[in-house]
This record gives C-alpha cells, structure tokens and sequence, in this order.
C-alpha cells in the first residue's frame, strides 16, 4: 500500500506493507518457504534546494523526547557541515528541516562524525561530533570532540566541547564513522569511545549529567585520518561491549583496510586481541558511502561483522564481506561478492532484522540499478537473494530506525547528485511483505492490528504453513503440539510484538 503526502512543506512517501501492495519495481513473486519479499521503495523527496555534499550519514533517535524516533542527517552545505532534523510528527509526519552548525576550528573540515544518545538524563538524544581542532591550547591538547544537547524543537544547543586524549596532538581529518557510543563500564550510563593518539582509543564515561570522567586511553588499531570507523558491541558473548576499528591501511590503487579487535575488561579499558585486513577501502568515492556494521547474525551472543567497501585502481577487489565472530575475537569469513561480482550497483548497505528477528543484508543501490536483499538463514548465512528496486541519484546514505513505532527497523537514505543542486531524503516505512498474503497483524486491512478478525483472517492465511525465516513452524506457536489454539495465538502476539511475523 503505498502513500504520498504534504506535511509542513515536506513531500513524504511511504511503502507500507499490505496484501494489497503490488509495487512495479520488484523481484519475482516468491514460492512459499522461500526468502521475504521486498516492495519497491518510492521516490526520493527533496530535502532542501540549496547544494549539497555527502556527509558523515543518517541516523535515527527522539531528539526532542516526545518518544518517536526523529531522523538526524549530517552533511554539507556550502563547504560547512550541517545537522539536518526532521522531527517525526506521527510516524509519517515530519516536520521541516531544523538546522544545526556544530562551532569549528576553521573553515572547511569536510564531513564530521555523528553519534546520538542520551547523556544528561533528559530523555532527549545528544549528539557527539569530531570537532576537527587545527589549533592546540597552551597545554599542547586538541579538545577534538564536541558534545550538543537535544532541544524540545529538535536542534542541538549548548556545545561543549572535549578533550578525548591527554596525549593526542594530531590534527583531526574527517572521520564520519570515528565516533560511537556504548555503556563500556556497566553503569547504565553512555560512554563515548573515539580514536585517540599512537593508534589507541579514547574512552570518556559519562557520569550520566552531561560530564564526562578524565579519557582513558588504551588498545591498538584506530586511525584518526579519513575513512575511520568505530563500532562497538559485544564479540565474546560476554555480555561487555567491544571495539572493532576499521582503518584504510592501503590506497585508492590499492585497497586495504585494517580490521583491529579489542577486547573490554569491563571497566572500559580495552585491550588489543587480533587483527587483519580486508582488500576493500572505506572512502567516499565513486560510487558512493562504504559502511560496516556489527551484529550477531547468527543468535550465538556474539556480534558478527558486515562490511562493504570500494575495490582499488590497481589492486583490491572490494565488495562485501560477511564474517562471523569466535570465542575469543577472532572472526571467520562466511560470504563474500566483489565490486566486479556486484557490477558496482550498490552505493551502501543496511543491516537490520528488516522482518522483526533476524539481520537481513540489504544492498541500498546507485542511480538507475535494482538493489538486493541478502536474506539470512539464522545461521549467518545468505545463499537467498530478493530483488527491491529503488529511484536512487549520485552518492547513497543510509540509516535504519523504528520510525513506524512498530519494533521494526525502517530504512532511510540521503542522496546527493553531482549534477543535480539538492539533496533526497527518503523514508521506506516496513518495506517489506513478509508472507505472500499477511505482511503485519493487521491481517484483514481494516487499519485495526490484533483484532479477532485479524487472528482469522491470519489463521486463513498461514493454513499451518511452515514460516522458517521467521516464526516457530506453523500456527503451532508455543510448541506444545496443538495448532491455532489461544494459546498459539497469544504466544503469536507476543512474537509478533505488531510487526510482521
């Protein structure tokens, strides 16, 4: 079912699931048992009529704590970064872009990180940025982050800014990904790690009002220079956050980037484990915005690793690489496709549980290519492929959140086009059809979810049909042996949480 709307002088578009919904760009239908299907997405909208570069990238977090998951973008407008909010109204409501200029040593520092959690309490997402300091204080150390606090009207206010590392006196280049966020001590509190000096990472542990405890500077493997990314979660399985850094260790002829693990005592000192290198490199370049992700893609506890990067002029195949986590951080790689294998149709990927459980690849592609939806297996593997066919223009960024409110990750992207002077935002509200027939509980399209008609209408539907890629098998589901009793469909509900099953 698809809708296009005005809201505050912003064109929306949505696709939304619906037995109904019968999108022109899209893979073949798909044989029950076989992967999801996913819906065309629609047109980009655009953002703004001023030009505009790429940028660091989307996010999605309440800014201004009215509990609806905002969409934060930074990029960058007339050689100057800028945070672009647009506040969601009501799930497909959104405001017009509210505006933020971080304060900056100099002119032009091309793009800056962008990170969002809540450090003060309030209930509102803060954002950390690299500052990018040029100049150093008499003490000889970079304040090379920045902290702006989440206002009531969706911009950021009040800027402080931060010293990540006694020791770190390198000038900033621009690092979109170089920043994250993660509760390194077990406090409940957010803490923010970036890269620090001699390769190490800086910790700050919020005391949970806004301020920070003295940096703690340990580990191996970050690189504070273009194309660095910072990712934080669990690779043990023992319940602590770690850091895996991804740093361009090669060249545009030759590609390579360096993949360091480092393992979280638990205090927030992290401490070098492994490393290895992959022949892709993480820059912006030709064809659009690299990205990794980390997560268990398999259900072990352990936080798996996704990456997709460009190929080198010279050496370096690039592509995208799926690897999966050990025991003890090391990591096993499990699937694999090169630009060449690619065609250099994908501008960046996603990685969400786009179904309501486990995390599905998809391929977010350039201008005038089909995307691709690796579905995965629940073992970490994804030998099924599902076509989606996207409107995309120039450079692709992409960003996933719960923008619906309905506990399923939605994809957003900003595009940019040399040729054209505007940016696209785009937002794909529950992309996909889950079911050939039912693709959320409200099975019977009356706009109600989890009503008696609904359960019948989802019951006529399934007919005992064995959902392996996402629910128990059948309408048997809390496993006790009888089928579509109100014991199942209670136990259904609570798997289905109001997204697809």
């Amino acid at each position: 079912m698809g809708y296009t709307g005005w809201h505050a002088g912003v064109r929306v578009c949505l696709v939304l699931t619906s037995a109904a919904a019968a999108p022109a760009l899209t893979a073949p239908a798909l044989a029950q048992g076989g992967p999801p299907q996913f819906a065309a997405a629609p047109p980009g909208v655009a953002l703004t009529p001023a030009a505009r570069a790429p940028g660091a990238g989307i996010e999605v977090a309440d800014v201004n704590g009215d509990n609806r998951a905002d969409i934060v973008i930074a990029d960058i407008a007339a050689g100057v970064p800028v945070i672009t909010t647009l506040l969601n109204l009501s799930d497909d409501v959104f405001s017009s872009p509210i505006t933020t200029t971080p304060q900056l040593d100099g002119a032009d520092f091309g793009e800056i990180a962008l990170a969002l959690a809540d450090f003060n309490g309030d209930r509102r997402a803060d954002l950390v940025t690299t500052r990018l300091a040029r100049f150093s204080p008499e003490s000889g150390v970079r304040p090379n982050l920045a902290i702006l606090f989440g206002q009531e009207n969706g911009g950021f206010a009040g800027q402080v800014n931060l010293v990540n590392s006694w020791t770190d006196t390198t000038p900033r280049g621009p690092g979109g990904r170089s920043v994250a966020i993660a509760d390194m001590n077990g406090d409940l509190r957010a803490d923010i790690v970036s890269p620090a000096g001699d390769h190490a990472f800086s910790v700050l542990r919020g005391n949970g009002n806004g301020t920070f405890m003295p940096p703690l500077q340990s580990g191996w493997g970050s690189g504070v220079g273009a194309g660095g990314i910072t990712l934080l979660a669990d690779v043990t399985g023992d319940a602590v956050p770690d850091v895996v850094s991804l740093v361009n260790t090669g060249s545009d002829a030759h590609a390579q980037t360096t993949v360091a693990v480092n393992l979280n005592d638990g205090s927030g000192a992290v401490h070098f484990q492994t490393a290895f290198t992959l022949d892709v490199r993480l820059t912006n370049v030709r064809t659009g915005q690299a990205r990794a992700y980390l997560t268990d893609l398999n259900g072990d506890a352990r936080a798996d690793l996704v990456v997709f990067g460009e190929r080198g002029d010279v050496s370096g195949e690039g592509g995208l690489y799926v690897l999966l986590a050990g025991d003890n951080g090391e990591f096993t790689l499990t699937a694999r496709e090169t630009r060449a294998e690619d065609n250099e149709s994908t501008a960046t990927i996603a990685v969400a549980g786009f179904t309501g459980g486990r995390a599905h690849i998809l391929k977010v592609p350039n201008a005038s290519a089909f995307g691709q939806v690796w579905v995965n297996d629940g073992m970490g593997g994804y030998a099924n492929r599902a076509g989606i066919g996207f409107d995309t223009m120039g450079r692709v960024l992409a960003g996933v959140g719960d923008i619906g409110h309905n506990r399923l990750p939605d994809l957003v992207t900003t595009e940019v086009h040399g040729g054209t002077p505007r940016a696209r935002w785009r937002l794909n509200l529950s992309l996909l059809l889950h079911l050939p027939g039912c693709g959320t509980s409200d099975f019977n399209g009356d706009g109600d979810f989890g009503t008696d008609q609904d359960i019948e209408a989802f019951f006529a539907c399934i007919g005992g049909f064995c959902c392996t890629t996402c629910c128990p098998c059948g309408s048997d589901f809390n496993g006790d042996g009888d089928y579509a009793t109100d014991q199942d469909i209670e136990a259904f509900f609570r798997i289905l949480g109001g997204g697809p099953c």
